[in-house]
């Protein structure tokens, strides 16, 4: 699986990132690694999510459609 997003939208992430400030410049940094690494990666994936116009929730719910019944987490209430 891949969680994917476009290098504009990685960089605004990267650049108002409240919650990881520490790790801003790292992120940054490797951008371009990443854009290096993005054709083979989404060659080889199973499941690829564009994440560029997701919400969190919203990502989250597409990974969560996308296990198998068989293996899904079921919680008692």
């Amino acid at each position: 699986m891949v969680l994917d997003a476009d290098e504009p939208t990685l960089r605004n992430r990267s650049q108002h990132d409240q919650l990881e400030v520490t790790g801003r410049q790292r992120r940054l940094d490797h951008i371009a690694e990443f854009a290096t690494a993005r054709e083979w990666m989404i060659s080889e994936a199973d499941l690829i999510i564009d994440t560029s116009r997701l919400a969190g929730h919203d990502v989250v719910s597409r990974i969560a459609g996308e296990i198998p019944a068989e293996h899904a987490i079921t919680t008692a209430g």
